[in-house]
């Protein structure tokens, strides 16, 4: 949960949880923890860092109970590489998007495809991302799933803006802070305004 809000106290808490999940030999749960943590660092733009956690979360995520976490760890793992290309990571991520079809948890799979929305979006290919991310959205509306369904409206802010839809993109990104202030997500909030 703090990856989001506050992610020196994710790092921390993941060190703590990796520590206590190799003590009592539950290892299942590393990936897991791994993934959350790559994320974290890459809130610091620790790419080497990231990259090298998300590796670990590929290697710990193979087990049958935790294998939907599998594509949004490979997934996190290209992202982070600093030696990918924009134009590998465009063609990685379309080779990995059919596995996101595997995922049997919701909200794994909502947290997956819209995180692969988003890597589509970074690299461009904005009508792909804009997909997936309403498909996202779509899905967080279905399971009421309101924390992802505010972070992939957000996302989906983020394409108007791109494409110089200001007016939406406003819209958008007041609609989802209303909701991360409602939950007091004062990072995401500031991150929406930041942006203008």
């Amino acid at each position: 949960e703090y990856r989001n809000l506050l992610p020196r106290k994710a790092i921390a808490f993941g060190e703590q949880a990796e520590l206590l999940a190799k003590k009592i030999h539950y290892e299942k749960k590393l990936g897991e923890i791994y993934l959350c943590q790559a994320y974290a660092y890459g809130f610091f733009s620790d790419i080497i860092k990231s990259y090298e956690l998300a590796l670990l979360a590929v290697k710990y995520n193979t087990e049958f109970n935790v294998r939907d976490m599998l594509p949004l760890s490979k997934l996190v793992a290209i992202q982070f590489n600093p030696n990918t290309s924009n134009e590998k990571l465009h063609s990685v991520v379309l080779q990995l998007l059919p596995e996101v079809n595997t995922i049997q948890d919701k909200v794994w799979y909502i947290r997956t495809i819209g995180g692969f929305g988003n890597a589509f979006n970074s690299v461009n290919d904005t009508a792909l991302s804009d997909s997936l991310i309403r498909l996202a959205i779509a899905e967080s509306q279905k399971h009421n799933q309101k924390f992802m369904e505010a972070h992939n409206i957000a996302r989906l802010s983020d394409l108007f803006f791109l494409r110089q839809q200001y007016d939406s993109c406003l819209y958008l990104s007041r609609k989802t802070n209303a909701y991360f202030e409602s939950i007091q997500e004062k990072r995401i909030c500031s991150e929406n305004f930041g942006g203008f």
